[in-house]
C-alpha cells in the first residue's frame, strides 16, 4: 500500500513537471539525433556536468538532571539533471546517538549507564526548480531507527528518567524500529554561485495518526552545482 503511494506521488510529480518542460521547449530548433548514451552526457561528454551534490550535518544535544544525549546526523544526496529544472536521485543519512544516565532493569536501579546507537535512512527524491531560488521536492524514504529505551518515574517533585537495562545480561537495552515516509514540500536555495545553501520544509504524507512524531521536518544544507 505504501509503495503504491510512492508510485502515485512520483508519477504525478514527474508527469506534471515534464509536461511543463516539454511545453517550454516547443519552438526550439531540433538537434541532430544522437545515441541514448550520448544524451546522458553533456556536449563535452562529461556526465559530471549533469550531477549535483548536497549534504548536511545536524549536531544536537539534550539533557536534564536524569539523562543526557548527544546526537550527530550526516546526510548526502546526488541529483541527476534530467533537464535544467528537473532532477532525481538518491539520498542517504546516518545518525549517531550517545546517551548517558542512571539505569533500571525493571527491578533494581543499576547506577550510571551509557548507550550508543546508529540509525540509517535511504531515500529516492525528485526535485523541480519552480524559480531559480524556489524548488518543489518529493521524497520516499525508508528509515531504520536504533534507540535505547528509557523508563519514566513521576512523583510530586517531577519526573525522572532511567535507561533500560537487561536484567539478565546487565547491558543497556537496544531496540529497532523501521518506518516508511513520503515527503512533499518546498525549498529555497541561494543563487549566483556553484556552491549554495538551501532550506526546505517537508510534510510526511504517510504520517500515522497514532504516531507521536511531528509530520513536518525542516532541513538546512549545502549544494554543489545544483
Amino acid at each position: 500500500m505504501k509503495f503504491r503511494y510512492l508510485i502515485i506521488l512520483l508519477s504525478v510529480f514527474a508527469l506534471s513537471l515534464c509536461s511543463t518542460e516539454t511545453y517550454a521547449q516547443r519552438g526550439k530548433s531540433k538537434r541532430k539525433s544522437s545515441s541514448s548514451v550520448d544524451k546522458a552526457f553533456d556536449r563535452d561528454g562529461n556526465i559530471m556536468e549533469k550531477l549535483w551534490f548536497g549534504g548536511m550535518v545536524s549536531p544536537g544535544f539534550t539533557g536534564n538532571n536524569s539523562i543526557n544525549e548527544f546526537a550527530l546526523g550526516v546526510s548526502s544526496m546526488v541529483g541527476y539533471k534530467i533537464t535544467d529544472k528537473l532532477s532525481i536521485g538518491p539520498r542517504i543519512s546516518a545518525t549517531y546517538r550517545h546517551i548517558r544516565g542512571n539505569g533500571f532493569d525493571g527491578v533494581n536501579f543499576t547506577g550510571p549507564q551509557r548507550g550508543n546507537t546508529v540509525s540509517t535512512s535511504y531515500a529516492l527524491f525528485g526535485r523541480y526548480k519552480i524559480l531559480p531560488a524556489i524548488f518543489a521536492h518529493v521524497e520516499y524514504e525508508t528509515t531504520t531507527t536504533n534507540f535505547n529505551p528509557v523508563y519514566q518515574f513521576s512523583s510530586l517533585f517531577g519526573s525522572e528518567f532511567f535507561i533500560a537495562v537487561n536484567s539478565a545480561t546487565g547491558e543497556v537495552v537496544k531496540e529497532r524500529e523501521k518506518r516508511e515516509n513520503a515527503y512533499v514540500g518546498l525549498g529555497y536555495t541561494t543563487v549566483g554561485g556553484i556552491l549554495n545553501t538551501e532550506f526546505s520544509v517537508l510534510y510526511n504524507v504517510l504520517d500515522n495518526s497514532q504516531s507521536i512524531s511531528i509530520p513536518i521536518i525542516f532541513r538546512f544544507g549545502l549544494n554543489y552545482n545544483f
